[in-house]
């Protein structure tokens, strides 16, 4: 099902990874828009806050990949399970550490795009880690 890498695959790849990154943002702006409050469990409940981000982060990744790879924009096996653990991992993964060790978490911390590139390098990973049957 996969192909050698060709320009126009991997300009498909990368325009999918912008999206990601413009999903996971527009996710978390829309949920801000509905729950206004939700700046304020910043300080009062970093733990609820960082637990809302992460699931705004993890819908837009996913998500988007999702659809690129339904739509076939990209070519490669579906994998869902290991997407999905994957990505809920990158993205909480760097969530944890900022709470456990960089308290009190700022508005525009670097945790938070490090979160959201963890989850998209965790969406593609299994795409690298599968081996295909003519490689083996």
């Amino acid at each position: 099902m996969e192909n050698k890498p060709t320009s126009g695959n991997i300009v498909v790849l990368l325009v999918v990874i912008l999206l990601q990154f413009i999903m996971a943002q527009a996710i978390t702006l829309i949920v801000s828009l509905i729950f206004p409050t939700m700046g304020d469990y910043l300080n009062s409940q970093p733990a609820v806050f960082l637990l809302l981000l992460a699931i705004c982060f993890f819908a837009g990744i996913f998500l988007t990949g999702w659809a690129a790879i339904r739509w076939r924009w990209l070519k490669v096996s579906p994998l869902w399970k290991s997407r999905l653990a994957s990505t809920v991992i990158g993205v909480l993964g760097p969530l944890l550490v900022a709470y456990l060790f960089f308290r009190p978490i700022e508005a525009g911390s670097p945790f938070f795009f490090i979160a959201m590139t963890v989850g998209v390098l965790g969406f593609h990973i299994p795409t690298l880690l599968v081996r295909s049957p003519a490689a083996a």
